[in-house]
C-alpha cells in the first residue's frame, strides 16, 4: 500500500471511531433527557464527512500533523490551556490561529472557537450519522422531527 494511501485509509478509520463515540453520547444524551429520539432514515448513519487531506494545527508557532482526529482535536485543544482559569479573563484569551484575530472572553469560550478552526463536531445522531457542534444543535435536530402522528393533513 501506498504511504499517502495508508495514511488516508488510517485517518477514515480514526474517524469512523471518533464518529461512533460521538453517536454515543448523543444516545446517551437522549436517553438522559427522555427524548423521542431521530426520526430519519438509518441508512447513511455510518457515513462520515470528506476529511481533510491533513489534519495540521495552525496555531502560531505549531506545525503539528495528526491522523487521529480525536489526538488532532484535544491537541488543539491544549493551546488554550496556556490561558488562566476565570471567567472574564482581563485580556482576554487570544486565538492564535494563523489569520485568526479572535480575543475571548476566557479559555473555554476560545475552545469553543477553536472548533471553527477545526471543525470539530462534539455529538452526533445515533440513528441518522448527523454532525453537530453543540448540544443544543443536536437536540434541536431530534425535537424539530415530526413524527408521523403530528403531521399536517390537509383536505
Amino acid at each position: 500500500m501506498v504511504q499517502g494511501r495508508r495514511t488516508d485509509f488510517l485517518r477514515h478509520a480514526y474517524f469512523h471511531c471518533f464518529h461512533v463515540k460521538i453517536k454515543n453520547i448523543g444516545e446517551q444524551m437522549i436517553r438522559k433527557m427522555n427524548l423521542r429520539g431521530c426520526l430519519l432514515e438509518n441508512q447513511s448513519r455510518n457515513l462520515i464527512p470528506e476529511l481533510p487531506e491533513r489534519l495540521q494545527c495552525g496555531w502560531n508557532m505549531c506545525e503539528t500533523i495528526i491522523d487521529n482526529p480525536e489526538i488532532f482535536y484535544r491537541h488543539v485543544d491544549n493551546h488554550s490551556e496556556t490561558f488562566p482559569e476565570g471567567n472574564n479573563l482581563e485580556h482576554g484569551a487570544r486565538c492564535e490561529w494563523e489569520g485568526c484575530e479572535t480575543v475571548a472572553k476566557n479559555k473555554y469560550k476560545l475552545r469553543e472557537h477553536l472548533r471553527s478552526h477545526t471543525q470539530e463536531k462534539v455529538i452526533a445522531c445515533p440513528t441518522c450519522g448527523g454532525l453537530f457542534s453543540s448540544r443544543t444543535k443536536f437536540v434541536d435536530h431530534v425535537k424539530r422531527q415530526a413524527g408521523v402522528e403530528c403531521k399536517y393533513i390537509c383536505v
